[in-house]
């Protein structure tokens, strides 16, 4: 996993070469919920590259999302721990360019690698599913910016020791990032 990021990190400026306008790095922190009650289930980070390829705010974007629990949960007699990268690629739409509020929808394919331990039982497993996500920015002079964005992932499934999970979530988190 980690060899797969740093070929995707490396090589996605150089694919797009020319083409790129400006791009932008994002830093989040946030809390990503199994359960659409409450968003307490695991603390994620993750980094992003936005790349400006088209007019009319029209971008395309990749990065990585790793998340793990706040702590073990109980199941039975059991602790359940998990822990799930996500490779992302999509393209995202901003809104208002060249004010300081900035919103923004975006959406693609994900990748996700998950471990779940239970007890003594250790598995995991891979999937490709399409993530959504929304958001403002706002903008500070120097190239510097903040925001909040909600992430859903659909159509993630797992199969842990011959158990089918549904492992769609919703994310809420804060970034920051620079623009060059």
């Amino acid at each position: 996993m980690t060899l797969l990021r740093t070929i995707v990190t490396l090589l996605a400026p150089a694919l797009l070469g020319s083409c790129i306008g400006s791009t932008t790095v994002n830093a989040y922190i946030g809390e990503r919920s199994f359960d659409e009650d409450d968003f307490d289930d695991e603390a994620t980070y993750g980094v992003e590259a936005v790349f400006d390829v088209l007019p009319f705010g029209l971008g395309i974007e990749t990065g990585y999302m790793t998340s793990d629990p706040d702590g073990e949960t109980d199941v039975g007699s059991f602790d359940l721990d998990g822990e799930s990268d996500e490779l992302y690629a999509g393209v995202r739409k901003a809104f208002r360019e060249g004010e300081n509020l900035r919103p923004y929808v975006g959406g693609g394919f994900a990748y996700t690698d998950t471990d779940l331990d239970i007890g003594a039982l250790a598995d995991s497993d891979e999937d490709v599913s399409i993530y959504l996500h929304v958001g403002v920015e706002y903008h500070f002079p120097l190239l510097i910016h903040v925001g909040v964005d909600y992430r859903v992932l659909i159509g993630a499934e797992g199969d842990f020791a011959g158990v089918d999970t549904d492992l769609d979530y919703n994310q809420i988190s804060v970034f920051a990032g620079v623009s060059f």
